[in-house]
């Protein structure tokens, strides 16, 4: 799995936006797991996470975004402050990224 730095992602073309997160949800749909990241952040509109198929790896996925949000508790993380990194606003958020912290996560990488 990839670690993103600010700096690197930089350098590939993003940019950075505070977030909050409103909600959070796991859903089952035809015998897979989706996970849903409702962000709202200030200076655009509200974006809502694509929804990301949950495979074996859905454990680290939670983790993972446990661990970059700072929190032990999955239903925790609504009303948590983040970081996105985003190249255009139209495309779906695909990294997230601790509020403070130099701790980012890539669905991508899952």
């Amino acid at each position: 799995m990839k670690t993103w730095t600010k700096r690197q992602l930089e350098i590939a073309g993003y940019e950075f936006a505070d977030a909050t997160i409103e909600d959070v949800s796991l859903c089952k749909s035809e015998s897979q797991l989706f996970l849903f990241l409702t962000l709202a952040e200030s200076s655009y509109p509200p974006i809502v996470g694509k929804d990301y198929p949950i495979n074996q790896s859905a454990c680290e996925a939670i983790i993972r975004i446990m661990d970059v949000v700072g929190e032990s508790n999955f239903m925790e993380l609504k009303g948590k402050n983040i970081r996105i990194a985003f190249r255009e606003i139209t495309e779906p958020v695909t990294v997230i990224g601790n509020i403070i912290d130099d701790v980012w996560f890539d669905y991508r990488d899952i």
